[in-house]
């Protein structure tokens, strides 16, 4: 095993081991891969108190349900354990709140500077995960098919 990269066992939520399947999925990569992409991904959100309380307020209640055995790169896991000192969370505690917020909150590029991406962080909803993908599909609708598919919802209702 490579001196640069550390096992780790992580506990979280279903949802969340489910939420990374599905998008490990469809990006073509490992769980592994997609998890540590979107750590990275998550160090581009400002984390200040008010979104970690949030945060913490949207994670579900019941325990860390699931295991997952990760490998992440040694720097990786560093920036993880430092920024869980400043929270003053446990590393596992970091690492569910950062991939939560890559989840759960609407995260979007809105443009590039200077070859970085600006990230828009707006409140979570209280929609699944499935009426999310739903909504982003409609949103990319032309406006005459939006109107078609409000038709058709009213016609069946």
């Amino acid at each position: 095993m490579s001196k640069s990269i550390t096992p780790l066992t992580l506990r979280l939520p279903e949802r969340l081991k489910e939420n990374l399947e599905i998008y490990a999925e469809r990006y073509h990569r490992s769980i592994n891969k997609e998890l540590a992409a979107r750590l990275r991904e998550s160090f581009e959100i400002d984390f200040n108190s008010q979104v970690l309380q949030r945060l913490n307020q949207s994670l579900p209640t019941a325990k860390n349900d699931c295991t997952l055995g990760i490998r992440l790169p040694k720097e990786l896991k560093e920036s993880c354990k430092l920024a869980a000192e400043n929270h003053r969370a446990s590393l596992n505690q970091e690492i569910v709140i950062r991939l939560h917020a890559t989840f759960d909150l609407q995260i979007e590029h809105e443009q590039f500077k200077k070859n970085k991406p600006v990230y828009t962080v707006q409140a979570p909803t209280l929609h699944t995960f499935e009426e999310q993908e739903v909504i982003k599909l409609f949103k990319a609708l032309s406006e005459k098919n939006k109107k078609a598919v409000m038709t058709l919802i009213r016609n069946l209702s």
